[in-house]
């Protein structure tokens, strides 16, 4: 598929992460950046969305199918590949109102289709403890950050984990 798109396969790519740092990192102070990163790309245009979970962090345990965003944080992209500046990821379209109602359909496929049977489908049960162990490492990961505070309180830029400054 990487070498052609005309060879067999899905004719799009998938994907979700969280994006986790230390609070005294968020731009946003009053209104927490949203963590929930998911998209979809196609050759002819790429679509994004940034929001939070519902309650503010992520499902505990392994329920991960069940797991629900906050409509009142989703943000949206949209770029068009057919033009020069949507292949450079220039113009977002994702609330363009001219488009709106083809957006909308679009977004709402991607939210309640395909990430719910296709990004959540179930791994073959060989890979299932895999994802088990990753998905409590992340948890556990997720935790201690929320717990971090910077080394030096008359210097919130200088964490004590190397993020920021350091690099």
């Amino acid at each position: 598929m990487l070498r052609s798109p005309k060879a067999p396969g899905r004719h799009h790519l998938l994907s979700s992460y969280d994006e986790r740092v230390p609070s005294y990192y968020d731009f946003l102070p009053n209104a927490p950046t949203p963590i929930h990163i998911a998209g979809m790309q196609t050759m002819d245009w790429k679509l994004g969305t940034y929001s939070n979970w519902a309650g503010g962090s992520p499902p505990n345990g392994t329920n991960i199918p069940g797991a629900v965003i906050d409509p009142a944080t989703l943000q949206r992209e949209f770029y068009d590949y057919s033009t020069r500046r949507g292949r450079l990821e220039l113009d977002n379209l994702g609330n363009d109102p001219v488009r709106a109602r083809q957006l909308d359909r679009l977004f709402r496929v991607f939210l309640e289709e395909i990430i719910p049977n296709e990004l959540r489908a179930p791994l073959p049960a060989a890979y299932v403890p895999a994802q088990t162990l990753a998905k409590i490492g992340y948890l556990v990961y997720a935790y201690l950050l929320t717990r971090l505070q910077p080394s030096d309180p008359q210097d919130p830029g200088a964490p004590p984990h190397g993020f920021g400054r350091d690099f």
